[in-house]
């Protein structure tokens, strides 16, 4: 799909859409990581334990994942491991990568589109 949406052409809808359904991909594949962090090492996210048998806890890893992409974070949710405090930075650092360089492309495919 990236490959589609950073290929020369012309901008279309598709590559609108793309683009925003590879930042939400991004999103669940950093709460799968987390998931399985907190599965592997109980209390990496807190405040307080996530139990996958309750009802919602994934929901709140994704919550945490797109909080975390979009450096928004509310704080409600927090890593509380070294290893979980990394992969947050990392992925940090891939949102705003992700939105740079989709931008970007983007951005620089404009004047093609143009009729000249």
């Amino acid at each position: 799909m990236l490959r589609y949406i950073l290929k020369r052409g012309p901008i279309t809808a598709d590559k609108l859409h793309g683009a925003l359904a590879g930042y939400i991909m991004l999103a669940f594949v950093w709460s799968f990581v987390y998931a399985l962090v907190e599965i592997s090492s109980a209390g990496s996210f807190g405040p307080g334990h996530l139990d996958f048998g309750q009802p919602g806890t994934f929901f709140k890893l994704i919550y945490f994942s797109l909080t975390t992409l979009t450096t928004t974070g509310y704080g409600d949710v927090i890593p509380l491991t070294n290893h979980a405090r990394s992969l947050v930075m990392v992925e940090e650092f891939s949102g705003v990568f992700y939105v740079g360089v989709v931008i970007a492309r983007l951005a620089g495919l404009y004047p093609s589109n143009q009729v000249k």
